[in-house]
């Protein structure tokens, strides 16, 4: 499992690597070392020290990007960015696990949970959440099985029915931009790619490293990655929209970590 994990974060990085040239939001706090040092102000510190007990909701089958281990631990890309953040802040979220993303959601708009470890802004979503610029970069891929030939662009997928994973943000994406696409909502992306296999759904869209996995790990021989639609995860954290100061001290952190760490 672990060589498998290694091998996967790998492949993550050489996809950054290849996805970030053109991005302004990411690749400069990567390649610069910080001119000024970290400090948060007194007003930010205070806000801290009043609120110790900041909930964070991870995505539990997000792998390699958050997850929780055999023992209950949280691992993953963005557990080690908020290790990073808490060592910098000198505090500890306090992490919480639920069944599923759309439980996160759910108990988010009831003000259950406070924080997400990565996620991408939607129109929907900026209903009640801010985000700090993304610090991961991942392309999206539509997935199909081995009998469909050719590329397929999302637009020809226009009265078909496609699975994604319910809540995240590539439905809020194919509503808004797609909405003759015949959405099939699935709990998760191993879901999702287990319908197309088996001929329930024409296509999965979803990012293509956790794609990949679940097709690695689960043994899936009979579907491809037909087209990658040119449309990027870029992910950050994500704070309730009553606490515009803490999305502050999450963007004076993360533009804090540098390439070394």
């Amino acid at each position: 499992m672990q060589t498998v994990h290694r091998a996967i974060y790998l492949a993550i990085f050489i996809l950054i690597a290849g996805c970030v040239g053109s991005s302004k939001n990411i690749e400069p706090e990567l390649s610069q070392e910080n001119s000024k040092p970290f400090v948060l102000n007194a007003e930010e510190k205070a806000w801290l020290a009043s609120h110790p007990n900041i909930k964070l909701a991870p995505d539990p089958e997000f792998i390699p990007i958050e997850y929780f281990d055999e023992h209950g631990n949280y691992k993953g890309i963005a557990a080690d960015y908020l290790a990073l953040v808490e060592e910098k802040l000198e505090i500890k979220f306090n992490i919480v696990r639920l069944k599923n993303w759309e439980e996160i959601i759910a108990q988010t708009k009831m003000g259950e949970i406070d924080m997400w470890g990565a996620a991408k802004d939607t129109p929907q979503r900026l209903h009640y959440m801010m985000f700090t610029k993304p610090y991961i970069q991942i392309p999206a891929g539509i997935f199909v099985t081995s009998e469909v030939q050719g590329a397929i662009e999302i637009s020809q997928l226009d009265g078909e029915k496609v699975s994604i994973p319910s809540g995240y943000a590539m439905q809020d994406y194919i509503e808004n931009h797609y909405p003759k696409i015949k959405l099939d909502l699935v709990p998760n992306t191993s879901a999702g790619l287990h319908r197309v296999s088996s001929g329930k759904s024409k296509a999965f869209i979803g990012n293509v490293v956790l794609a990949s996995y679940y097709i690695h790990q689960e043994g899936i021989k009979n579907l491809r990655i037909a087209s990658k639609p040119g449309i990027n995860y870029e992910w950050g954290f994500a704070t309730r929209k009553d606490w515009p100061i803490l999305n502050r001290i999450l963007e004076k952190t993360i533009d804090d970590i540098e390439a070394e760490e």
